[in-house]
């Protein structure tokens, strides 16, 4: 477990990363359908917006949440921390290799609650996704971003991701198409 101090403008915020565990699904189900709602509500269209953003609860996300904690070899999801609520978690998780067949990695999910955003905790968590990334050697981390998430690019691309030209749709209905792009920051090997 890790307690980070991020000063933000004239305050400072403290903040626990720690790994998450089974007990912490309903609370990542809940930063995740909060975060979902706030961000990518602005960015997809009314007559596709159910497609993508349903379920509005939070109780039908908690299962497929609980599931993926079960399984940390697949997948490991630090969780963020403010006075033992959790206010964040990034999901990092193996990919079936690199292009040029080298151990590769995919930031999967990453998501801080509206009201905890602009103060740092997902740095901190995207830090320490790419620490734990290095330290199980991978040799890169992927990840793949709406093409119209403009704010969400800004924030990868000064985490050291660049867009690598693989794009892929993400949805294509009802006259809408939403594409990706894959971001991907190569990782200096451990010494």
């Amino acid at each position: 477990m890790w307690t980070i101090v991020s000063i933000v403008g004239d305050s400072a915020l403290g903040v626990t990363i720690r790994n998450a565990g089974v007990d912490d699904a309903e609370a990542i189900a809940a930063v995740h359908t909060a975060s979902l709602q706030a961000s990518y509500r602005p960015l997809i269209p009314d007559r596709v917006a159910h497609l993508v953003l349903d379920p509005p609860e939070v109780g039908p996300r908690i299962p497929g949440w609980r599931r993926c904690l079960e399984r940390p070899r697949v997948s490991t999801t630090l969780v963020a921390c403010d006075d033992h609520a959790v206010v964040g978690f990034c999901t990092l998780r193996s990919t079936p290799g690199g292009d040029d067949g080298t151990a590769a990695a995919e930031i999967w999910a990453l998501f801080v609650r509206p009201s905890h955003w602009r103060r740092g905790i997902g740095r901190l968590l995207c830090e320490r996704s790419l620490a734990d990334a290095r330290v199980q050697g991978f040799t890169s981390v992927e990840l793949w971003e709406l093409k119209s998430n403009a704010s969400a690019r800004r924030f990868f691309h000064s985490m050291g991701f660049r867009p690598d030209g693989e794009t892929r749709i993400f949805l294509e209905r009802a006259g809408v198409s939403l594409r990706e792009l894959r971001y991907r920051r190569t990782m200096p090997p451990t010494a």
